[in-house]
């Protein structure tokens, strides 16, 4: 884009194309650049664990760098902002550096969202832990709900699921295990109290 020459009613702009053929690099320099850009996505897709099976082979079949970059960034996840900053570079190794490094940024923030998830897991693990010690059933039911804590505190499953086994075990913290109350066959006092 070279300028803009009418804003109104339509925009109307000078442009220059670019030339292709100024950009074409070394070729261990585009294998060099095709390997790395597979092996960040491969590890982005490993980390994501959201990317289908098929997609990521799809992707990973692709030869042609310039494609490569093209079919990653359209088929993940970015924010408008990202995006603009892939549109807006013009040469190929410029698209490259830009989407490495927003792969590279999103594995390491993956990462990290997973680090710490596995410590709040295993705080409230700690609480369930103690909470069972304190608990008043029988050995059997203390060792069913130790081995569910420990599943839950080991689980790197979805979100969804650590949620159901987190409010499964709550229940059965707690549950009166060992309360009891007194049951009465007086038919006539039964009788009395519902009407």
């Amino acid at each position: 884009l070279v300028k803009f020459e009418q804003e109104f009613p339509f925009i109307r702009s000078e442009i220059t194309p670019v030339d292709e053929e100024e950009m074409q690099m070394p070729e261990p320099v585009m294998e060099a650049m095709h390997r790395s850009l597979k092996e960040l996505f491969h590890r982005y897709c490993m980390e994501n664990g959201k990317v289908s099976k098929e997609l990521v082979a799809q992707i990973l079949n692709i030869d042609n760098v310039e494609e490569l970059v093209e079919q990653i960034a359209v088929n993940i996840p970015l924010s408008y902002q990202n995006k603009q900053k892939i549109l807006e570079a013009l040469t190929l190794e410029e698209r490259y550096e830009v989407l490495g490094a927003i792969l590279g940024n999103e594995i390491e923030i993956m990462q990290i969202g997973r680090d710490l998830q596995k410590k709040v897991k295993a705080r409230i693990a700690e609480e369930f832990k103690k909470k069972l010690q304190e608990l008043q059933a029988g050995d059997e039911v203390k060792e069913k709900i130790s081995k569910e804590i420990e599943r839950f505190k080991n689980t790197n499953s979805n979100v969804s699921e650590n949620a159901v086994l987190r409010g499964y075990i709550e229940t059965m913290l707690a549950l009166p295990w060992e309360k009891k109350s007194t049951d009465s066959d007086d038919l006539k006092e039964a009788w009395k109290v519902l009407q």
